[in-house]
C-alpha cells in the first residue's frame, strides 16, 4: 500500500520509498559479485555497506545480520535507509552533471 509516495509495510516490515525500491531492484538483478562491487563503489561507511550487502545481496534476515555483527534491528534498518539515500543522491548528482 502507498501513502504519500512511501510503501506502508504490513506488521512491522520494511518501508521503502520508490527510489529505494528501484535501487534495490537494480541490485537484485545483478550477480552477487557485481552487486557487491556496485555498492562498494559508492564508498559508504562500512556499517551501511555491510548492512546493504548482507540484506540485499546475500538475502540475510535482520535477525541473521544482528547475530552476525551484534547490531540491533534498528541499527540495520537505519544503516540501510542511510545507504539508500546516499546512493540515490549520488545517482541524481551524476544525472545532473550529464545535462
Amino acid at each position: 500500500m502507498l501513502q504519500s509516495g512511501h510503501a506502508v509495510a504490513p506488521e512491522g516490515g520494511e518501508v521503502m520509498d520508490s527510489r529505494n525500491r528501484a535501487i534495490r531492484a537494480l541490485i537484485r538483478e545483478m550477480s552477487p559479485w557485481r552487486a557487491e562491487d556496485y555498492i562498494r563503489a559508492f564508498r559508504l561507511p562500512e556499517r551501511e555497506t555491510v548492512c546493504l550487502i548482507e540484506r540485499d545481496v546475500n538475502d540475510l534476515s535482520y535477525a541473521q545480520i544482528c547475530d552476525k555483527y551484534g547490531f540491533s534491528p534498528e541499527t540495520v534498518k537505519e544503516a540501510r535507509r542511510r545507504a539508500y539515500g546516499k546512493i540515490s543522491d549520488a545517482i541524481e548528482y551524476e544525472k545532473s552533471r550529464r545535462h
